[in-house]
């Protein structure tokens, strides 16, 4: 049985594998800092570790944007922990109670597939993926 953590950020449905889930914190404060590469919005400061902040809306979309501040969600991945800002977060669901849909050739890398749940399609983040993009700087 898999499970998801799912949340939104800015009008997009995401979810990342339970494992991955680490914590989420709420009205936690990021600090711009100069020369992050353009996918990162800024730094937090948790547990005494420096943590970058995804801004998703860079990669899905292609455009900068406002990253929310209301929740963090921070993943382990293989390179370390990222956080990933979210408007909102909806909870853990186990994979029984929708339908995984693997992500179909030619879509991004970033996208590991999605999860149908109540009437909505969340996109399954391939958190390593990403981790790597910043860690390479791309």
């Amino acid at each position: 049985m898999n499970r998801f953590g799912l949340f939104r950020c800015r009008g997009t449905d995401f979810a990342i594998p339970l494992f991955r889930l680490r914590k989420i914190l709420h009205e936690q404060q990021v600090f711009p800092l100069p020369r992050l590469p353009e996918p990162v919005s800024g730094v937090l400061v948790d547990e005494d570790r420096i943590i970058p902040v995804l801004d998703l809306p860079v990669i899905v979309v292609g455009e900068k944007g406002t990253a929310p501040t209301e929740y963090m969600v921070l993943t382990e991945s293989e390179y370390g922990i990222l956080a990933i800002p979210a408007d909102i977060t909806c909870g853990i669901v186990t994979d029984q109670k929708g339908a995984i849909s693997p992500a179909a050739e030619g879509d991004a890398s970033w996208l590991t597939g999605q999860f149908h749940f109540q009437d909505k399609n969340f996109q399954i983040l391939n958190i390593d993926f990403l981790a790597k993009m910043l860690t390479l700087g791309s």
